[in-house]
C-alpha cells in the first residue's frame, strides 16, 4: 500500500544514500538530512521531508521549506524503476495540502534548463517559469529556472 509520511530518522541513512546516487555534487549530506530532522526549522513541530512508501519500502521523497509567504520545493526524487507512476505528483500534492494549511500563497522551484522531464513536470502541474539564474549550477554548468505556482 502507497502511504506518504514524514520523514523518520532511521530512514535518513537511506536518503542520503539515494541523495549520493542521484544527485553526486547536489546532495544533501547526511549530517544536512539528519539536521533538517533533529532541528524541525522549516515547520513548526513537524520535519521538512516527506516519504513515499510502498508498504515499508521507500520510492521516493521531497524535501521542501514553507514559510509564511511561500513554499519552496528543494527537491522531488522517485527510484528509476518506480517513475512515471505519479508518484512524484502524489508527493507535490501533500506539500500543497500542506502549504495552504500553513497559508503559504504560491509554491517556487528551481530547476537545472537542462533537466526537460522536472520542467516538463513542474509545467504539468501548474508552474509557470518566472526567471533564470545564468551559470547557477556546477558540475556540469547549467542554468537554473525558476518556477512558481499560485496556491
Amino acid at each position: 500500500m502507497i502511504t506518504i509520511n514524514f520523514a523518520k530518522k532511521e530512514q535518513i541513512k537511506l536518503i542520503s544514500e539515494f541523495e549520493i546516487n542521484e544527485f553526486n555534487s547536489e546532495a544533501y549530506s547526511f549530517d544536512m538530512l539528519n539536521d533538517m530532522m533533529k532541528d524541525n526549522y522549516l515547520l513548526k513541530d513537524n520535519d521538512n521531508i516527506f516519504v513515499l512508501l510502498d508498504d515499508e519500502d521507500l520510492i521516493g521523497y521531497i524535501i521542501f521549506h514553507i514559510s509564511k509567504d511561500f513554499t519552496d520545493i528543494f527537491k522531488i526524487f522517485i527510484r528509476d524503476n518506480d517513475k512515471r507512476k505519479g508518484y512524484a505528483t502524489m508527493l507535490l500534492n501533500k506539500v500543497i495540502d500542506l502549504a495552504k494549511r500553513y497559508n503559504s500563497h504560491k509554491l517556487m522551484v528551481e530547476v537545472r534548463a537542462k533537466n526537460l522531464n522536472a520542467i516538463n513536470f513542474y509545467k504539468k502541474n501548474n508552474f509557470e517559469q518566472i526567471s533564470i539564474r545564468d551559470k547557477y549550477y556546477k558540475n556540469p554548468t547549467d542554468d537554473a529556472l525558476i518556477f512558481e505556482r499560485s496556491l
